[in-house]
């Protein structure tokens, strides 16, 4: 039997973040924040996150901040995204050959359809193409399902931890070696 709640992957429906997708980008993750409040109860999100719509607009005109999205074919709504980045404003460290997964956030309508999928196909071949040797990430520690996610897609946790300030909750770090095309 199928299930009417899983969507087929949007094919085509993927394209770069533009400035004026600032206010859908900064929603999306907004609602994927609040979602973590199923896995963590007591959790909310007290404040929203720098993703206003000027911080993200600066934030997208970045050299060093690569932004993908994922429309609605019928409406052109953006209903995922997912970011790279040299340095973030968590880990201010760049370190050479290596990039960080900063975000990716699909709205719930989209769970399971494979558009996170596609999105983090398409970062990882970005990040390879770009030269970069390893590819990291942070995901919060009661996020199992996000976590389940990274390691299907062959993701190793690395065993480090740190407290999210912003978000009050531990995350821990996941890394990928990235395959060079030379």
């Amino acid at each position: 039997m199928e299930d009417a709640s899983i969507q087929e992957p949007r094919a085509g429906s993927l394209r770069l973040a533009r400035a004026a997708d600032a206010a859908d980008i900064a929603a999306v993750t907004i609602d994927g924040l609040r979602s973590y409040a199923e896995w963590s109860p007591g959790w909310q999100l007290d404040a929203p996150p720098p993703s206003s719509d000027a911080w993200l607009g600066s934030t997208l005109a970045r050299p060093d901040v690569w932004w993908l999205v994922s429309c609605e074919p019928e409406t052109g709504a953006v209903v995922g995204h997912v970011s790279l980045a040299h340095t973030t404003t968590l880990d201010r460290e760049a370190v050479d050959g290596r990039v960080q997964l900063w975000q990716l956030f699909v709205t719930r309508p989209f769970w399971g359809s494979g558009v996170a999928d596609q999105l983090l196909t398409n970062a990882i071949a970005t990040a390879t193409d770009r030269g970069y040797e390893q590819l990291t990430l942070w995901t919060p520690n009661g996020a199992s399902r996000a976590k389940r996610f990274y390691e299907r897609a062959g993701l190793v946790r690395t065993g480090q931890r740190r407290h999210d300030s912003r978000l009050g909750l531990s995350a821990v770090e996941y890394k990928l070696a990235l395959q060079s095309k030379a």
